[in-house]
């Protein structure tokens, strides 16, 4: 309830602050909605991890991040995808997938570092090419992919 509620203000405040403190990249700037527009959906409360925040508080906290590559930009932008009706633009290449024949991964719960297989995909899902290949040799066999074919 309450508590939980207060410490989710706070966790977005101290992620906003985290990322003014240690964002390296001049200039740069992570758009909440992938369009650059704003929520369509600002006062919509988020669920789960993010419950007692609202998709205004997550765009805000976007604002703050300067690498749009960085994990915690992609994180807030998922955000926005999944909850707040951001879309995709058409010219975003979000094809990277965890197997390299593009099937549903095996196992996307087991757990990759600090995360899981499933949060992987979603995370590599915009990295080209090169690194998404990187990704299929390596985590992608982790979590029950076939092996690829070498290039």
């Amino acid at each position: 309830g309450i508590h939980f509620h207060c410490t989710m203000k706070r966790f977005l405040h101290a992620l906003a602050c985290l990322a003014i403190a240690v964002a390296t990249v001049a200039g740069g700037e992570c758009p909440f909605c992938l369009d650059g527009s704003a929520p369509p959906t600002p006062d919509k409360e988020l669920p789960g991890l993010f419950e007692g925040a609202t998709c205004a508080d997550a765009a805000s906290v976007a604002l703050t991040l300067e690498d749009p590559e960085s994990f915690a930009c992609i994180q807030v932008q998922d955000v926005g995808l999944a909850e707040c009706g951001c879309t995709t633009p058409e010219e975003l290449d979000m094809n990277c997938t965890l197997c390299a024949d593009g099937s549903p991964v095996p196992n996307p719960d087991l757990a990759v570092s600090a995360t899981t297989c499933g949060g992987v995909e979603r995370f590599i899902r915009r990295f080209g090419q090169s690194t998404c290949r990187a990704y299929h040799r390596t985590i992608g066999v982790h979590c029950g992919c076939a092996t690829p074919e070498p290039p």
